[in-house]
This record gives C-alpha cells, structure tokens and sequence, in this order.
C-alpha cells in the first residue's frame, strides 16, 4: 500500500503507528465463487486519501486493482423510479466515496433524444443555456450536498414527456463514472363509467365501461358478483400524446344478483364500479324487442302493400292516358264502357286513335295461364 501525498512527518507519522493486516492462513474458495481478500489498517483508520494496490505475484502483468485518491464510482437507485405527473421527484445520484463534488464538472442528460442536456454544473456554478427547452425552470441540484458527494438531481412538476433514461456523469481532472436512471411515469385516470347500450336476445344486455386520462395504458377488466373475469371484447384504446383512454363491452344476462363490476388497473392503482341491474329491465328490454320487431315487421307490410297499391295506381293511369277517348275506365281498372261523347284527354302518342276502340290492359304477362272475361252491354256493334 501506497501512501498519498502529506507531509514527511505525516508520512513517517503514519509509517511508525499504522499496520496492514489480511488473513492468518491461506484462502480456500470454490470455482465460480466470489471470494473477499481481507486487508484492513490497524488501528482503523481512512484509507479514502491513501493509494491501494493489489497486485499478484510472479506473473508479469502483477496489478489486480489500483484504487488512488482522485478515483470514484457513481452510483444511482436500485431500481426504476416510478413518479405521478405533476409531483417532483428526486434522481440519486452519489460518489463513492463520498469524496466532494463542488470542484467536479456534474453533467445530466437523457438518452435518445437529439437534444440531452437536462442539467449542466461546471467550474462552481450552473451553466443550463444549452438545456432542453421543457426543463428550464424546473432542475436544480442540492449545492450544499455537493461537498459531501451527492450530485442527485430535483425535477420540479414532472411531466409525461420525461419518462425516459436519464444519465448521470460525474468527471474530475483525472477520472470520470456515470450512472444510468430509469424514470417513468404515471397518471391515475377517471372513475370508470358504465351504460347500457341495448338488448340482444338470446345474449343479454351490453354494458359500456370507459374512463379516461391515464398514462401508460391501463388494464380494463370486467367481473361478476364473486370477482370471476366475464368473457368481455377487446379493450378499445383511444391515446394522445400523453394520455390514454379506454372502454371495454360485456354481454351479461340475468343472474341471481345481476351484480357486475369493471375495474380498471395501473400498477398499484385500480378504480372499479359496481352496477347492478334489476330482473325488470331484463324483462323490459326483451319486452321492448319484442314490440320493436312487431312494429317493424308491421311497417314492412304497409310498405308492400304501397309498394303494389302504388303499381297499380301507375297502370291504371298508363290505362287512361292510351284508352281510346271514347273508352271509360273504372277506378279499378276492371271494367271499361263506350262513351257517346268523346272525352277531351290530353294527346298522347301511345294513345288508341278514333279508328280503334281499345285500351291496354298489362304490356306482359308473367305467367303461363291467364283469363280474359269480355262482357257486351247493349248492342254490339263489333270485335
């Protein structure tokens, strides 16, 4: 062990009064395994200004580790951290040893983006006029702990838009270390909210559950009485940029308590509601279909029989307009006489002329047998 800088009678000092300690026998330890070399200084005191080398003997490259005064790890959180939008949140970010950091440069940006710098600290002071637009205002570290080590960065009123990668890099004159955090966030969205949409027989009724404003996209889950998934559709997601918005369908029929539940879930929140449904709306809508199929059962009737009313008002009106002036139809259409007068009809070019007393009855036949019934009233003057 290699002692740092200091004094001579510091030096000697240290020399005269510290010892370097390890082990009292050799170390047995299994392939694979970790093992801890001890090595301590006797009486206990700081190594953090001193060198530290281990090195192994009789090979040619000896060094194992090397650890000097000016070296240092960032470290950050163990994990992921998970913030609602418009809290403020705290990413750690430390040296070790907790060496200070005020003459240190202290650098964060976010990855995978074009423009990174959250937060910039170099040379004592704040320098954040390259910074990301939507941080200004809203990043600061804790200068008085920065004696001490820490270089954990304040987000104030945190938004969707910085969910992402973070890095934390810490550089001195001779040495630098980084650490990466992982931030996402989260936004609690509405109470859902259920309808009834309609009856279908055989199947039940369908219900509606929509809620809105979450971020990311929540789980939408349907159940019963005793808390058993119903078969439901696929949950329909309606996003923006930074929120989401769902709804989900569910057919359910009468049951013993007609309960029903939709639960929506993010993580550690969920927001549910309950509907229950009277055995008398079950009977009302299936009465209401029931009316409702007779009524249009009722309409499409009445519109085929307009549909051949109306035919047949068309032929009798073709009838008239090529009769023979002289020729009188019935409002029928099954009967025709002569006239003594002839009648003042608009001209026609398909209409019978003087010469020929006559009238079409249908321009086709659809079938293959008809009957033609003619009956002379009076003195038949010919055919």
């Amino acid at each position: 062990m290699h002692q740092g800088p200091g004094s001579v009678a510091d030096r000697v000092s240290r020399v005269d009064s510290t010892k370097v300690v390890g082990p009292d026998g050799p170390l047995v330890v299994g392939a694979g395994e970790d093992v801890i070399l001890p090595c301590s200084l006797k009486p206990s005191i700081s190594a953090v200004d001193m060198t530290v080398e281990w090195s192994r003997l009789h090979t040619s490259d000896s060094l194992v580790h090397l650890y000097k005064d000016d070296q240092f790890h960032v470290v950050g959180p163990d994990g992921p951290l998970v913030v609602g939008a418009g809290e403020d949140l705290i990413l750690p970010c430390s040296l070790k040893p907790n060496i200070s950091a005020v003459d240190m440069r202290v650098e964060w940006f976010k990855l995978h983006t074009s423009d990174s710098l959250v937060h910039l600290y170099k040379d004592g002071v704040d320098r954040n006029e390259d910074q990301i637009q939507s941080y200004r205002g809203r990043t600061s570290l804790f200068k008085e702990e920065l004696q001490k080590g820490n270089t954990s960065l304040k987000l104030f009123i945190v938004k969707v838009s910085d969910e992402g990668e973070y890095k934390c890099l810490i550089q001195s004159e001779n040495w630098h270390d980084d650490v990466t955090v992982q931030v996402s966030v989260e936004v609690v969205g509405t109470k859902p909210v259920i309808s009834m949409e309609g009856y279908s027989i055989g199947k039940g009724v369908s219900l509606l559950c929509e809620s809105n404003d979450w971020w990311p996209e929540p789980e939408v889950l349907w159940l019963d009485s005793d808390g058993n998934l119903l078969p439901a559709e696929d949950t329909e997601t309606l996003s923006d940029p930074e929120r989401f918005h769902v709804k989900k369908r569910v057919t359910v029929q009468d049951s013993n308590t007609n309960r029903f539940y939709c639960r929506v879930i993010l993580r550690d929140h969920m927001k549910e509601t309950e509907i229950v449904i009277s055995k008398s709306i079950f009977h009302t809508w299936i009465t209401a279909v029931i009316c409702i199929s007779v009524a249009v059962l009722v309409i499409i009737i009445g519109l085929i029989g307009l549909y051949f009313y109306y035919r047949r008002m068309k032929e009798h009106t073709e009838q008239i307009q090529e009769a023979n002036p002289y020729l009188i139809l019935s409002d029928d259409g099954k009967q025709v006489r002569c006239g003594e007068v002839r009648q003042n009809l608009p001209d026609n070019p398909e209409r019978f002329d003087d010469s020929v007393h006559a009238l079409l009855g249908v321009e086709r036949f659809s079938s293959r047998r008809f009957t033609m019934r003619c009956r002379s009233v009076g003195k038949l003057t010919g055919v």
